[in-house]
């Protein structure tokens, strides 16, 4: 019997779509944007914006704030813009807040923002926290749970002794610090990667060990051990002096070097663990691991990202995934932040991230 033209044009049409129907649902869940605008020359911190659907990055080569839009166009925010002192603005870490953003100076003083950016007051956390159980010395990175900060830094308890490692910072009365556990060096927590994180009113941390796991700190203090970390991502001294700038090329590049833990995320009921370990050619496979903390197990199989770039910023936000691909830190301290891949939440949460992401 003979098959009609039409009929046979139509299953061939059906066909082709049916051929093309990843690809197609591939750019929906995954994308790759140029940053267009003033680039960053550094992100030591990034942070989702709710109120705006944009992200905040810290820029503290050139002492700003980015705002970047989710079709990857950056706005520069400077001393000026957002109503501080030349002297004063030093950036160093951002955070989303209910209202807008929290703006942490090196020196701790804290900015905070409306959605407008409209200053709403500015916290001096170093002297606030001053009181009868000591005080707050310096912090490396902090995130914003909506009455606290979770941090990593460096306290001085009344009783004298220097302590580095992750305590709790209530915004309302800096004087009721709670130091929760000393880390073994903070060579790890000053790179700019996030090991810390909050869910559900529990905060959370990767303790970089020889063998790194996660803890888990409940809201009276009291801590359990996440042992979920693939045993192959061992953690080492860096062999890099810490230096200023003139040692952040080698380190960086003993960091592509190194299979480890680089970062801790929540979103919706789970945490998500950020991995890099080296591929061929000096490429970098990125691994994400989803997490069920009530269980204290993996959840799922792992995710390969389809980035192999030198460095990654991962920002988990409401409906997507933001990571702002970096290269190879130059001789000068700087390194290109050309791109932002976004990856869809359903697509992070199925296990479907596509295996390549075009580029628009």
């Amino acid at each position: 019997m003979e098959i009609p033209v039409l009929s046979l044009r139509c299953r061939l049409l059906a066909f082709s779509l049916l051929l093309s129907a990843p690809a197609v649902f591939a750019g929906q869940d995954c994308s790759r944007l140029p940053i267009s605008g003033q680039q960053p020359q550094w992100v030591s911190s990034a942070a989702y914006l709710a109120p705006m659907d944009k992200l905040a990055i810290v820029d503290p080569l050139r002492n700003k704030l980015v705002l970047l839009d989710l079709q990857g166009a950056a706005r520069d925010y400077d001393s000026a813009r957002l109503g501080v002192t030349e002297e004063a603005m030093t950036p160093a870490i951002v955070s989303s807040t209910p209202q807008g953003l929290a703006l942490m100076m090196v020196d701790q003083q804290v900015y905070w923002y409306g959605p407008d950016f409209k200053k709403l007051k500015v916290s001096d956390l170093a002297k606030a926290s001053v009181g009868s159980q000591g005080k707050v010395l310096g912090t490396y990175d902090s995130v914003y749970n909506g009455n606290y900060f979770f941090s990593v830094g460096a306290v001085k308890p009344a009783d004298g002794k220097l302590r580095v490692g992750f305590f709790r910072m209530p915004a309302a009365d800096p004087t009721r610090f709670k130091f929760l556990t000393d880390i073994p060096a903070p060579d790890y927590y000053v790179l700019g990667h996030q090991y810390i994180t909050t869910l559900h009113g529990n905060d959370y941390a990767i303790l970089m060990s020889e063998h790194p796991t996660i803890l888990e700190f409940s809201r009276n203090g009291e801590h359990r051990v996440l042992d979920v970390i693939p045993k192959r991502f061992k953690v080492s001294p860096l062999k890099t002096p810490a230096t200023g700038p003139s040692s952040d090329e080698p380190m960086y590049r003993e960091i592509e070097g190194l299979s480890i833990p680089v970062g801790l995320y929540h979103q919706g009921d789970y945490l998500y663990l950020l991995t890099r370990e080296p591929g061929a050619t000096g490429s970098t496979i990125w691994r994400l691991y989803r997490i069920d903390p009530k269980q204290g197990r993996l959840v799922g199989q792992e995710s390969v990202l389809p980035t192999s770039a030198n460095h990654l910023t991962a920002v988990a936000g409401t409906n997507s995934w933001y990571f702002i691909e970096k290269g190879p830190v130059l001789p000068r301290g700087n390194q290109e932040v050309k791109t932002i891949l976004t990856i869809s939440k359903a697509a992070v949460l199925k296990h479907t991230i596509p295996s390549q992401c075009p580029s628009q």
